[in-house]
């Protein structure tokens, strides 16, 4: 596979990323302690055919701004991608992400962002051949906050798997995903978590579950997922597979003069973090 092609695929999982969203915050008088996680781990094994090439990718990225008050921010990712063509059952891909914000004071923010990436290349299918795997994936999102109303804490964070017929490399078509995403917001009852599959994904157990606490201080959203893709081809065919961990926090007590900053900081890291190619779809 070309250098530009490869270059092209690595941007792939923009088109299923959750975006942070911005509100405009007014900050109040008054010491505040907030605490905001999203966590995402996901493993690949099982493979009836190895890929010809693969590459695993991680980035993380913070930001604060702490006039008077405390904020930590702390973002890890982790990706690999491990193939043995003498051993296939050794054979598997792995990611973790997590973003963790914490703070308190009277004027802080805080923001950190997360991705790990795998990516498997040419995995070459033969006529009346079913392609599978098994695959395990967990989301994790939490949110705490101890005066509504004064503070703010979200937490978003997504799982993507897609598989790609890449016969024409510029002209892929998405033949099956799971994508699971969750978003927090604290306080706020905008707090969702869904998780959403293909006719080519099979689900040996699902857990999930989406909790707010009554006063307003607390959220928490999880799923945990474990089964199996298949897919079969009547022609031969090359394929491409994508799975991602991405995840973001804040927390913030901001005055009015450090709200353009935040929401500054949020549009250019969100920009340069993501770039949205589009997709031929069947």
């Amino acid at each position: 596979m070309s250098m530009h092609n490869r270059l092209r695929v690595s941007h792939l999982v923009a088109a299923f990323v959750t975006s942070i969203g911005t509100s405009v915050l007014v900050g109040v008088p008054g010491w505040a302690a907030t605490f905001s996680s999203s966590e995402a781990t996901f493993e690949v094994n099982n493979f009836s055919v190895l890929p010809l090439d693969v590459t695993a990718l991680h980035d993380a990225k913070t930001q604060v701004i702490a006039p008077d008050g405390l904020v930590k921010s702390n973002a890890d990712a982790d990706a690999l991608f491990l193939t043995d063509a003498l051993n296939q059952s050794s054979s598997r891909a792995s990611g973790s992400s997590s973003s963790v914000v914490s703070g308190s004071g009277n004027s802080y923010f805080g923001f950190a962002q997360s991705i790990a990436q795998v990516v498997g290349y040419s995995f070459q299918i033969g006529h009346g051949e079913t392609f599978s795997f098994d695959f395990t994936n967990s989301l994790n999102l939490q949110t705490a906050i101890d005066q509504p109303g004064i503070e703010t804490a979200t937490a978003i964070g997504t799982i993507g798997l897609g598989l790609f017929d890449a016969a024409d490399p510029n002209n892929l078509t998405l033949l099956d995903f799971l994508t699971i995403a969750g978003s927090l917001g604290t306080p706020g009852n905008s707090n969702a978590l869904t998780v959403d599959q293909s006719a080519g994904i099979t689900f040996s157990t699902r857990q999930t579950a989406l909790n707010s606490a009554l006063d307003g201080k607390q959220a928490s959203a999880s799923a945990s997922v474990q089964g199996s893709l298949s897919h079969f081809f009547a022609n031969p065919t090359s394929l491409l597979l994508v799975e991602y961990g991405s995840n973001q926090a804040a927390a913030a007590v901001p005055e009015p003069s450090n709200v353009l900053a935040s929401l500054v900081c949020l549009g250019l890291l969100g920009l340069r973090f993501w770039r949205k190619p589009k997709l031929k779809q069947p």
